[in-house]
């Protein structure tokens, strides 16, 4: 998105003001502008604790989590009772790899604030990644106790469920995430995931075919509409979704094998050759 946001104009140029302004840069997607007048702010007051806690937002966002550390960490040394900055520097230092420190900073949000649905749904995936599976449900529950239309603690509780064994629990949970985030396209692939665990697999072609709507250029939705039309001995769409998969990314070589055996069981021998000759020239190493 463009960093021109013409409509956004400086009237002053007190701290404040240009926080204000970042703020508005920020909710419009304008991350270099909001970034340069935060910068600006800070180079005036930097114990400015809002714009240390908006400029970790940014960084975070740009994917420059290194940078945005720091920002966000000061910002809870400046506000300690700013819980949304302890949410946001416990997510960043999840995706540094940071993980009890990671804890150590969404506990004190939670015991700052624990009713706020987000939270407890960081904690449940920090407790997920150091493989406390029970503590990860649990915390995924509390979340929807706060906030039962937090569409991703359904599906972070169905993808528990799931790895748990619970099948059922999990297509009810992740089903819920896809009804209340319909454009994310990940809970479309991970229900007909289930689903298709489930032997549904009309139902799991469905979930596929939404999500390859909402994310076009994305391969796996067509992959897993190829592998599923073929497991139901539907040959002739198994080809037009493997070849679409294929358009999208040339080095799929398993697509290459399912082409090849489809050819193979319509007597398409040469066919059948070629494509396991390309699957074979497309594997790695």
């Amino acid at each position: 998105m463009s960093d021109h946001c013409p409509r956004l104009q400086r009237i002053e140029t007190t701290p404040a003001a240009r926080l204000g302004l970042a703020t508005e840069l920020f909710r419009h997607g304008h991350l270099s502008a909001a970034l340069s007048e935060i910068d600006s702010a800070l180079l005036e007051n930097p114990e400015l604790a809002e714009a240390q806690h908006l400029k970790g937002l940014i960084l975070a966002r740009q994917d420059q989590p290194e940078a945005a550390a720091p920002c966000l960490d000061y910002a809870t040394r400046l506000a300690p009772d700013r819980v949304e900055a302890w949410v946001a520097l416990a997510t960043v230092r999840k995706r540094l790899g940071q993980l009890k420190e990671a804890l150590a900073a969404i506990d004190r949000a939670i015991a700052l604030d624990g009713d706020k649905g987000e939270a407890h749904l960081v904690r449940a995936r920090l407790l997920a990644s150091l493989d406390r599976s029970e503590g990860a449900i649990a915390a995924c529950r509390r979340a929807l106790e706060c906030d039962p239309r937090l569409s991703g603690a359904h599906c972070e509780l169905g993808q528990l469920l799931s790895e748990m064994g619970d099948l059922q629990g999990a297509v009810e949970y992740v089903t819920n995430a896809a009804h209340l985030n319909p454009a994310d396209p990940q809970n479309h692939m991970l229900l007909g995931d289930l689903l298709r665990r489930r032997g549904e697999l009309d139902a799991a072609i469905r979930e596929y075919r939404a999500a390859a709507a909402l994310a076009p250029a994305d391969v796996v939705p067509y992959v897993r509409i190829g592998e599923t039309l073929f497991r139901n001995d539907r040959l002739a769409e198994a080809m037009v979704a493997l070849n679409q998969a294929v358009a999208r990314d040339p080095k799929q070589a398993d697509c290459y094998v399912m082409l090849g055996r489809i050819y193979r069981r319509q007597q398409r021998y040469r066919e059948a050759q070629e494509m396991f000759r390309i699957a074979e020239a497309r594997r790695p190493g």
